[in-house]
């Protein structure tokens, strides 16, 4: 009925009311996340043969697009008791050639934002936070949207909200935000006066095809409606199971940093004897894997192989992911946990 189908009124719409809800107004609307994170590195100008730092403990679409810029990859280590990029591995990475970090929220659970941040400002380096699974979040009583220089957020099929495909760049400025609403579409202002003869504005700088459309950012308006009852059923489902396996035998939960209050999207555990957790589970038809696989195991970043990683070693070989999500029962998650307290 609007007449739109493409980017139009809608998305200007969601945006403006996603900003509202992360306390930042200067964001963009993308057709995924991967596309947020894309405009994110040409925002902060990572070129070819530069260095970022990055945790290879994430969605392979993070590293990917760092991976396109042509810049290389130094991989840091993890915090074992997060699965979370470690700050002291930072730290001991940068060289004269790093100019930015990148990092994501290990399934929800918050990095430690201000030790990261510390970091960068010392050596004048851009963040970019990976908040695909961390909506909700908040760090310093701040929600997850204004710490860093550019935060993307995912609204792919199963996040905490969908969009059925779609994504969200956050950034600190209205003048970076206006910079990347014009990269997101190939460079076009849709808004500038236009006549039969002319578009009404020149192209400055080359752009892609991410802007989210009006179809999308429709589904997006009506999951914003229902985020904060989503959020309480994820945490709900998260404290029980914080509960109820805090003291189980060959079994270890996850620390939350001090200033963090993280929106989980799944719960990760650690467990001795990983291959007969799993069966355990599948013989009750639980699911349960290790979400994303470590992405210095890719051959695409067989160039990127110098760094030894040993908590990231032992974190892969015992970390195993529990459902939380709005679809779970009180009732099934204590289900969840009474198979797993009769051992594996």
């Amino acid at each position: 009925r609007s007449g739109f189908v493409a980017t139009g009124s809608k998305t200007d719409e969601f945006e403006n009311q996603f900003g509202e809800m992360i306390g930042n107004p200067n964001v963009i609307a993308t057709n995924s996340c991967s596309s947020a994170i894309a405009l994110a590195l040409s925002l902060a100008e990572i070129q070819p043969d530069d260095e970022v730092v990055c945790s290879a403990l994430t969605c392979l679409a993070v590293n990917e697009s760092v991976l396109q810029t042509g810049a290389n990859i130094v991989w840091a280590d993890i915090d074992p008791d997060t699965g979370n990029i470690s700050p002291e591995s930072i730290q001991s990475r940068i060289t004269e050639k790093t100019k930015a970090i990148v990092y994501s929220h290990w399934v929800g659970r918050l990095a430690e934002i201000e030790a990261i941040n510390k970091i960068a400002d010392e050596y004048q380096l851009k963040t970019i936070e990976d908040a695909a699974s961390a909506l909700g979040g908040e760090y310093d009583g701040k929600p997850i949207g204004s710490h860093s220089d550019y935060v993307t957020f995912s609204f792919q099929a199963v996040k905490h909200i969908t969009t059925g495909d779609g994504g969200m760049l956050a950034v600190k400025t209205f003048s970076e935000r206006e910079r990347a609403i014009l990269l997101r579409n190939h460079g076009n202002d849709r808004k500038a006066k236009r006549s039969p003869l002319t578009l009404g504005f020149d192209v400055h700088e080359a752009g892609w095809k991410y802007q989210m459309n009006d179809i999308s950012a429709t589904l997006g308006i009506g999951q914003l409606k229902i985020f904060n009852r989503l959020k309480e059923t994820y945490n709900k489902n998260s404290q029980i199971y914080e509960l109820r396996l805090k003291n189980i035998p060959g079994l270890k939960i996850l620390k939350e940093y001090p200033k963090a209050s993280s929106n989980l999207w799944v719960f990760t555990i650690l467990v001795e004897n990983q291959e007969d957790f799993v069966k355990k589970m599948q013989e009750h038809q639980i699911g349960c894997s290790i979400i994303h696989p470590r992405n210095d195991h890719f051959s695409i970043f067989d160039p990127f192989q110098n760094n030894n990683l040993p908590n990231l070693d032992y974190f892969y070989n015992h970390m195993m992911n529990l459902p939380v999500g709005w679809w779970l029962s009180e009732e099934t998650t204590h289900k969840i946990c009474d198979i797993i307290t009769n051992g594996w």
